[in-house]
């Protein structure tokens, strides 16, 4: 059974990047977000 993050995070990962970037430029004002752990390469 897939959590709502895994459902939200599924649903991210598939969006074209445009749709995203236009989503996030529509908001009124841009969530704060911290990096938790860089992206691991290799």
């Amino acid at each position: 059974m897939q959590t709502d993050r895994q459902r939200w995070m599924s649903a991210l990962a598939s969006a074209p990047r445009e749709t995203l970037e236009r989503a996030w430029n529509e908001l009124q004002e841009a969530p704060g977000y911290e990096t938790l752990r860089p992206a691991e390469t290799g």
